[in-house]
């Protein structure tokens, strides 16, 4: 683990997370496979793996707000919760949890 550990960690430290080679500026797919399942604001989604990932921002402007980002690189979540701002809310073992 912690060979996985310290690669997602060094792969998101000094840099702007757009430049990353697997960067999605939208997570389209993503939000079309969500709204297929027929997911609403009264369900609880967990992004796995979430990295930087813009996701989590689209299914609050949707008005989720039961949402948990899970990922290996606590670097990467805590650009994700930095851009964020007040929209993250607690925070556990290497993961984001968003709730009312």
């Amino acid at each position: 683990m912690t060979h996985a550990f310290d690669h997602w960690n060094n792969a998101y430290q000094g840099g702007d997370p757009a430049t990353l080679s697997w960067h999605q500026a939208e997570a389209s797919l993503s939000l079309q496979m969500i709204a297929r399942a027929g997911i609403t604001p009264q369900d609880s989604v967990i992004d796995i793996g979430s990295g930087t990932a813009p996701l989590v921002d689209a299914l609050l402007v949707q008005g989720l707000r039961d949402l948990t980002m899970l990922d290996l690189s606590p670097v990467a979540l805590d650009l994700a919760r930095t851009r964020l701002g007040t929209q993250a809310g607690h925070q556990f073992d290497h993961g984001i949890g968003f709730d009312d």
